[in-house]
């Protein structure tokens, strides 16, 4: 697959995060109304019932940190051989996730509190149970730096 194509899928989740993706302080019975109360759309409407589905199929996980760029942790993805900026949303899935690279270059929902974060899947990793994310994955839930490391999360695929 080009690097053109890579960036495009890339760029094109962003603009999906930017559309859909929404922060809500409340418990997970209660979106409907505050998503809602917001704004009455049949899009808005469309995304809550996928939200809410996606976080009662969701699978539990650890999120881990690597760095996709030259010289950073991994070699190149193994989706397409090359490295990736940190700046992007993008992750590693253990093999029994990876599935022999069926998912490369597929999305996925990361749920932390009451935040949600698509990312590209662009490598396998060797850890079980473990999704290797990006930095930018990072600070899209406000962590700090200092407290990066493994993080209890869950994720699904978009339904």
């Amino acid at each position: 697959m080009k690097q053109s194509t890579i960036i495009f899928l890339i760029l094109f989740s962003l603009l999906i995060i930017t559309l859909f993706t929404s922060r809500v302080g409340a418990q997970s019975d209660t979106y409907s109304e505050n998503l809602r109360g917001k704004n009455d759309h049949s899009r808005l409407d469309k995304f809550h019932k996928t939200y809410k589905r996606s976080l009662l199929e969701s699978t539990s996980a650890t999120l881990a940190l690597t760095d996709y760029e030259e010289g950073g942790d991994s070699g190149p993805a193994a989706c397409d051989g090359q490295y990736h900026s940190n700046d992007l949303p993008i992750v590693s899935l253990p093999p029994n996730w990876y599935n022999d690279g069926q998912h490369c270059l597929k999305a996925i929902i990361i749920y932390y509190q009451q935040s949600a974060q698509i990312a590209i899947v662009v490598d396998e990793s060797d850890a079980d149970n473990t999704i290797v994310a990006s930095k930018a994955v990072w600070r899209y839930f406000g962590i700090p730096e200092s407290e990066w490391g493994d993080l209890d999360v869950t994720w699904t695929w978009p339904a």
